[in-house]
């Protein structure tokens, strides 16, 4: 994805200086993908695109990826890292194909499944220990391994983020003048921002009620940049409110929608979603999300991660989308209803993003662990040799 970028040319870069090799393999865009849709051009030197094959049978995804085994083959990887879905058929393969070769694998682990279960929750216990090392996304990707007899000991926390020095930040009075004269909003009210894929498990149109409840209150604009499946149903829901603005998906110049607004409000499923406002000095209400929220947020202090989010994560009961809305609600008069303590949440986020989460740390950890995976006796330079990250759409 777009924001994977800057993280796979720094990892060339740095590992180059080290005398090592980087080879990136992704998966190709899928006819008619809306959303989420992957970048089809190289980013690095040497970058491979690959088919991936994807069935849904209930609420079990399979995928395999027939290329992906040849491509390891001819590469000879000291260190094998993969996106670690356990419904891959594919990485399975590696597992054995890794005791053949010889390199280290490793899992770059988001901690997450969309739809747990006994059978599943069997299968991915034999899956996570089959890798020699895991880079987790965030803590509660460690927790999530553990809970899965993987060892603390084989486990690095990256804390996934975006490079905030690529970000240039516009004055807020300059962003709000343009995107408010540009959708054409009252310039009175509050700005709350949405920014990513219009997916079901996004959960957008919660937060369309949320504001809606708010209404009474703290009348507010919200805008929704992005795309999706879900769009079309949203757009309907909220037909006729003048309130509401859509933009579409936006990548080059979304950082004025950011400078622009008061608070950024995730009501569903993201990760690196939340680190672009944070980077932007913006309090953020987030779901559970991918995980990630309750490491960037601590409520009160740089916004709220809501208490219903948790649950539907990881034992999989329905969101109860009533009372979800009614916390984010809360949760945006707290933050409107003060602009003194929203101005020191968005200062606060903006500390945290650009020095315990900053980019340059997630790197640096990055490449702890992938040294800690090939050997703890070895300095980097000497072991890195090839490194293959392949990550599939």
């Amino acid at each position: 994805m777009h924001y994977h970028v800057a993280t796979f040319q720094e990892l060339e870069r740095r590992i180059d200086n080290e005398g090592g090799e980087f080879t990136l393999v992704s998966g190709q865009k899928r006819p008619n993908e809306s959303g989420r849709v992957a970048i089809s051009h190289p980013i690095v030197r040497r970058h491979l695109f690959i088919p991936s094959n994807e069935w849904i049978f209930g609420t079990y995804t399979l995928r395999w990826q027939p290329t992906l085994l040849n491509v390891v083959r001819k590469s000879k990887p000291d260190v094998l890292v993969v996106a670690g879905h356990v419904g891959d058929l594919t990485y399975w393969r590696l597992g054995s194909l890794r005791q053949r070769m010889g390199f280290k694998y490793v899992t770059w682990q988001c901690g997450y499944e969309h739809n747990p279960g006994t059978l599943k929750d069997v299968a991915t216990g034999k899956f996570l220990r089959r890798y020699d090392y895991h880079l987790a996304y965030h803590s509660n990707a460690k927790k999530y391994l553990i809970s899965h007899g993987v060892s603390e000991s084989r486990i690095m926390v990256i804390h996934n983020t975006i490079n905030e020095k690529k970000i240039g930040l516009l004055s807020r009075d300059k962003a709000r003048q343009m995107v408010t004269d540009e959708l054409q909003l009252r310039r009175n009210r509050p700005i709350i921002l949405y920014v990513g894929a219009i997916l079901p498990d996004k959960r957008v149109h919660v937060l369309l009620d949320a504001v809606r409840r708010l209404a009474p209150r703290i009348p507010a604009s919200l805008i929704i940049v992005g795309d999706g499946t879900a769009l079309a149903d949203l757009k309907s829901a909220s037909a006729g409110l003048e309130w509401v603005k859509y933009t579409g998906r936006v990548v080059k110049g979304v950082g004025r929608f950011f400078d622009a607004a008061d608070v950024f409000v995730l009501p569903g499923m993201g990760g690196l979603a939340i680190n672009e406002p944070m980077a932007h000095g913006l309090p953020v209400i987030s779901s559970f999300a991918d995980g990630s929220a309750t490491d960037l947020i601590t409520d009160g202090v740089n916004g709220y991660v809501l208490n219903l989010g948790e649950p539907v994560q990881y034992v999989g009961k329905p969101f109860l989308d009533d009372a979800h809305a009614d916390e984010i609600a809360a949760h945006l008069e707290a933050i409107l209803g003060d602009a003194e303590n929203s101005c020191r949440m968005g200062t606060a986020s903006r500390h945290l993003i650009t020095t315990k989460y900053s980019f340059e740390a997630f790197i640096d950890r990055i490449l702890k662990g992938l040294n800690e995976a090939y050997s703890d006796a070895t300095t980097f330079s000497r072991a890195v040799g090839q490194l293959a990250l392949q990550l599939s759409t």
